[in-house]
């Protein structure tokens, strides 16, 4: 079972995008890819409100996916956490403002 068939067991919110296999792909590549990435997906998805509700799902997701591993001796987790954890402060805040 993905994080998607657990997050709809979980919570009812199913996905209607690809949105957290998107993010996992580009943690292959470096962090650039993560950020541009986001800024893409905001662009496109910025005035629909179950779009970003998923776009910040999968940003709290990955944040706490990588913050699991801080403090451990490896340093790619650690900066991905922040990484999400940034990404996820703003799409959140955005919602709350432009939804709310």
């Amino acid at each position: 079972m993905g994080y998607k068939e657990i997050n709809e067991e979980k919570t009812g919110f199913k996905f209607e995008t690809n949105v957290w296999e998107l993010f996992t792909e580009a943690e292959i590549n470096d962090d650039v890819d993560i950020e541009e990435l986001y800024r893409k997906l905001f662009r496109e998805w910025h005035d629909d409100v179950r779009l970003i509700a998923e776009l910040s799902m999968c940003m709290n997701r990955k944040l706490w996916e990588h913050y699991e591993y801080k403090g451990t001796a490896d340093s790619y987790h650690e900066r991905l956490a922040e990484l999400y954890d940034s990404l996820w402060r703003k799409v959140h805040d955005y919602a709350l403002d432009y939804f709310t």
